[in-house]
């Protein structure tokens, strides 16, 4: 997927004549972009990466599904499907899909040898955004010391209340523990510097809805936008 990502790059920079970009990476898009700079030398190429809902440190998620990949029952059927799901939205249709292979680096242990031969960058500026998924109408207690004290807040939406798109997702956040998106742990999100959280769960963080979803008015778009430029005013 990283060399993939850096056909992009360079499509990029020749097109618009820059010296280098500024990756913005959900999910597995996250682990993506820092092996793009640790292992393809675009260090030179890339100002910063900023990572959403990424699993630097692995999902207990995915440890169940290889751990249960064997079972016969409907639960296991039910939390393999959504999680497959989850990893083939990371796949681009015109390139393979190794399943085992994504569920392998999103697990714990693959996040940790990935993470020991993909070193930070000096040369590139790291951060990162983590989504927090609740069934009840207000922010998880605790949130605030894991988030950095940081919760999204203007400029980047307008309320917190139940997210009700995370419905879907809630059985999964209780096998994955802590507080989390529904997938990943705010723990495992955090790279670099941690810039706090968002009221969405790992699907909502960067689908477009059109606008801001109905409960928490959380806008996807509008955080990007934000995002990328806060970055340019900071000279990335």
């Amino acid at each position: 997927r990283a060399e993939h990502l850096a056909e992009r790059v360079d499509a990029i920079l020749a097109v618009h004549g820059v010296e280098k970009v500024n990756l913005i990476g959900h999910s597995m898009g996250g682990l993506d972009s820092r092996w793009l700079v640790a292992h393809l030398g675009y260090q030179d190429r890339v100002a910063s990466i900023t990572t959403i809902g990424t699993p630097h440190r692995g999902s207990s998620v995915a440890n169940a599904v290889l751990g249960l990949t064997d079972a016969d029952n409907a639960w296991v059927e039910w939390l393999t499907d959504k999680v497959v799901a989850l990893v083939e939205s990371n796949f681009d249709d015109a390139y393979d899909k190794d399943l085992e292979g994504a569920l392998q680096d999103l697990s714990t242990d693959g996040a940790a040898a990935l993470n020991a031969q993909t070193p930070d960058r000096p040369e590139v500026f790291y951060q990162s955004w983590a989504g927090v998924s609740s069934p009840i109408a207000r922010w998880p207690d605790g949130v605030e010391a894991q988030c950095g004290d940081v919760l999204a807040a203007e400029p980047y939406l307008w309320g917190f209340g139940n997210d009700r798109m995370a419905t879907p997702l809630i059985p999964l956040s209780y096998v994955e523990g802590g507080i989390n998106d529904g997938v990943v742990s705010i723990h495992s999100a955090t790279w670099g510097r941690m810039r706090g959280c968002i009221p969405a769960d790992h699907l909502d963080l960067v689908r477009d809805a059109g606008g801001p979803l109905y409960i928490t008015g959380y806008d996807a778009g509008r955080f990007l936008r934000t995002v990328a430029f806060e970055l340019a005013k900071r000279g990335y």
